[in-house]
């Protein structure tokens, strides 16, 4: 049996084949063949075969025992135990801002479920109902109010409303400015726009990141603590990050916080479950901070109300010039293979991480025939340079593969 003091020591094929030519040995004397053209021998290997697989079953079985070391199932069961559960994959959120015509007679009405779409096809509904019946304003270059007309003069009004994506998954996590397209006719339809960036989709969660939260839930288990807070928020389907300020101070702390308040910022995950949840395992009489107002009860029934903020995503440009070998660099994947490393970089930033401009370079230089690369990143596709990137500490760096620009020369 090969569980020593250290652990499951799993033996080789080798080894295992050498153990059963010495049982034939042992039981058929010296003289027996142990050949693989020979009867014997055929028998030997199958049986190592054989052997291998249950050596490979135990070893999953004792592994099935850690968090570190399951997989699938087995670490759903682990992480079940401490009620913490795997993530399914969500739907993006974003909120559209959409013009259309004025007429007192016949407002343009938006129902609810209107589909408006990105330029690569990723679609989404709003939440609601919206009628434009009044001339919006807005504030021009100089500081000055003006009318909402389009360019004939036509009087416009302007609506803010919430959509979801159709699909699941990160990719409906488009940036800001991209769902442009209406997906229908509507009568009195201008145009739409998303004036922040979709957030909230997500893939399944991963064995990594599960793991990550079970070892992040017995470290800090929810509770009252500023950890324990944060660590109750993660757990909510859809949420991405948190970082929770507490100001324990008779004064207004450096970010503008009032004297004993705690200010929660989030990425991703549905309002009203984040509110309650928050709720829940906040210390008593607190005052709670932000522009996102979420309705919670207690276990009498009782009605609260507590505040958080969502915590803004900044958009990143990346430009990536390549010098190839073309006998080695394949054209058709290799620019996705880049993109792709480069976004599984991003899912690794928390909130007020910097881009590290180095980190990109693994990325690109990752398929075979790279020969060359310069690279540049920004917060604008018209300003890149090649150098470090930072955000606030209550910003999330992101990008899309419709940012990243990978250009080729021989």
């Amino acid at each position: 049996m090969p569980l020593t003091t250290k652990g499951y020591d799993r033996p080789e094929l080798d080894d295992l084949r050498e153990d059963i030519n010495a049982l034939f040995v042992k039981y058929f004397g010296d003289g027996v063949d142990m050949d693989d053209a020979e009867t014997t021998g055929l028998l030997a290997g199958t049986l190592s075969d054989i052997s291998e697989q249950v050596e490979e079953l135990a070893q999953g079985i004792y592994n099935a025992m850690f968090v570190l070391k399951s997989n699938g199932a087995n670490l759903d069961d682990l992480a079940a135990e401490e009620d913490v559960y795997r993530k399914p994959a969500t739907y993006a959120v974003v909120d559209l801002q959409i013009d259309g015509y004025v007429d007192q007679d016949s407002p343009t009405i938006i129902p609810e479920g209107t589909q408006f779409s990105t330029p690569d096809g990723q679609i989404f509904a709003t939440a609601k109902d919206i009628t434009l019946s009044k001339q919006a304003t807005y504030v021009d270059s100089g500081g000055i109010t003006q009318p909402l007309v389009d360019e004939d003069g036509n009087p416009l009004g302007r609506a803010t409303v919430q959509a979801n994506a159709l699909e699941s998954g990160t990719e409906s996590n488009v940036m800001l400015n991209m769902i442009v397209n209406a997906e229908e006719s509507v009568d009195g339809f201008k145009q739409v726009t998303n004036l922040q960036a979709a957030t909230g989709g997500g893939d399944p969660e991963t064995d990594d990141a599960l793991r990550l939260r079970v070892l992040a839930n017995r470290e800090s288990k929810p509770n009252s603590t500023v950890s324990g807070i944060e660590t109750a928020i993660k757990n909510v389907i859809g949420v991405q990050d948190v970082r929770l300020v507490n100001n324990q101070t008779m004064t207004t702390d450096s970010y503008g916080n009032p004297a004993k308040s705690l200010h929660l910022y989030v990425i991703g995950g549905d309002d009203a479950t984040i509110a309650q949840t928050y709720f829940d395992h906040l210390p008593p009489v607190t005052n709670t901070i932000g522009s996102v107002m979420g309705a919670v009860t207690d276990i009498g029934g009782s009605e609260y109300i507590v505040r958080f903020d969502r915590a803004e995503t900044v958009p990143i440009y990346i430009t990536a010039d390549l010098t190839v070998d073309e006998t080695q660099f394949d054209t058709d994947n290799g620019p996705v293979q880049i993109k792709q490393a480069i976004m599984n970089y991003f899912d690794t930033l928390k909130m007020g991480g910097k881009v590290l401009y180095s980190k990109l370079f693994g990325p690109v230089y990752a398929p075979v025939g790279v020969n060359d690369a310069t690279i540049k990143i920004g917060t604008t596709a018209d300003a890149l340079s090649s150098q470090d990137v930072t955000i606030n500490a209550f910003q999330l760096a992101v990008v899309a593969a419709n940012n990243i620009t990978i250009n080729v020369t021989d």
